[in-house]
């Protein structure tokens, strides 16, 4: 019962996180697990039974949950490495948080999450 696939989130994580858990798919499906409960918990919205049906805009929060929830994957990350790790999950529990309080910005976190730009997030 995912919200996304490792596929989708896959460009938004770390490399080596990346790595890890492509060599690991069932590490990606525990870890995926952990995130989409946050994500639910946070919505207040049921899991998907496939990632396909998932609202396109957990896709980035998830990506960012997901990184950091894996962080400690990582042998040696840099203070900065980490900065936005942890900055990024800030984000994506904000972005959540937005999202269950106006039920609005979708369509704004999917073209960003396409584009790959968040620096112009808060202005929406």
């Amino acid at each position: 019962m995912p919200f996304v696939e490792l596929s989708q989130v896959e460009n938004l994580i770390n490399e080596n996180i990346k790595k890890k858990l492509q060599a690991a798919p069932a590490v990606f499906a525990q870890i995926e697990n952990e995130a989409a409960i946050i994500i639910r918990d946070t919505l207040n919205i049921e899991i998907p039974e496939d990632a396909a049906d998932a609202d396109d805009f957990v896709v980035v929060p998830a990506a960012y949950i997901i990184n950091k929830l894996c962080s400690n994957m990582i042998n040696s990350q840099s203070e900065e490495s980490m900065r936005d790790i942890n900055k990024n999950y800030e984000l994506a529990l904000e972005m959540l948080r937005k999202k269950a309080k106006t039920g609005t910005n979708t369509e704004n976190a999917i073209s960003l999450s396409k584009n790959g730009n968040f620096a112009n997030w808060k202005k929406w």
